[in-house]
């Protein structure tokens, strides 16, 4: 589904605050000539923060609209694009220095996803999971937002913040328990980002339960959100945490 959005999903997704992925960086010891394999890479954005830093970086990515979009930006860099699922992928054992994945990681079967991971990393290597979460908070325009989105399901990578320390413990838990991994780091990076009536719709436009709506349900909640951003001054403000999960290999 994500390949048929694949437009949508290049242009209205957010990118990443540079200071997590200088984090990842950092803590995980990459240096120049560092091989890091990206899971789930679609189009490139989080790729393009780790690009013109020296290091040997393969993106996979089962939506092959999505890689096409990678090779097309990206064909000067040094960096593959090559469409397939991480289960299915050939990846040599004890070869990378660390394995990403932005936005993506919840996708991957399980145990396999930490399992292969874990193979594929070198000794001592690092497991780098990170997401961009909108926590919806206790005020007008978030509980008017979430109404909105309740009605039509056109939840994108968003959760109640009464709901969000369970989440992290899951994902903590899921990690730790995986025994190929140390118990992770985790670490948060907030920041806002504004949208007009367009671009909020264009990003809803990525969730792939609200993309398969019939036209006139999109309409209407369209039309809802129209309403929501005049009484907000035209614009929308979402805060987002940036999420990262950063596992040693043990």
């Amino acid at each position: 589904m994500f390949n048929l959005m694949a437009s949508y999903y290049d242009s209205y997704r957010p990118d990443y605050p540079p200071k997590a992925i200088d984090t990842i960086i950092k803590k995980a010891q990459l240096t120049e000539g560092s091989r890091l394999l990206e899971i789930g890479s679609g189009s490139g954005k989080a790729t393009a923060l780790f690009l013109n830093k020296g290091f040997d970086l393969t993106c996979i990515d089962p939506g092959e609209e999505l890689i096409s979009l990678g090779k097309a930006k990206y064909a000067s860099q040094n960096v593959r694009f090559i469409s397939s699922r991480f289960e299915d992928y050939d990846a040599p054992t004890g070869y990378y220095d660390a394995v990403i994945s932005a936005q993506a990681f919840h996708w991957i079967s399980r145990p396999i996803g930490y399992t292969k991971s874990a193979a594929v990393l070198k000794h001592a290597g690092y497991l780098a999971l990170f997401w961009n979460i909108d926590i919806f908070q206790d005020v007008e325009q978030d509980v008017e937002l979430w109404s909105i989105l309740s009605k039509y399901n056109a939840f994108v990578a968003c959760i109640k913040e009464a709901d969000y320390p369970a989440r992290v413990k899951t994902i903590t838990d899921s990690i730790t328990e995986s025994a190929g991994f140390a118990k992770p780091e985790v670490l948060s990076f907030v920041w806002d980002k504004v949208y007009d009536l367009n671009g909020y719709y264009g990003y809803l436009m990525t969730s792939q339960v609200f993309f398969q709506k019939p036209d006139a349900l999109k309409k209407a909640c369209f039309e809802e959100l129209s309403g929501l951003l005049e009484r907000h001054g035209g614009r929308i403000k979402l805060r987002y945490t940036c999420e990262l999960y950063l596992a040693r290999k043990i």
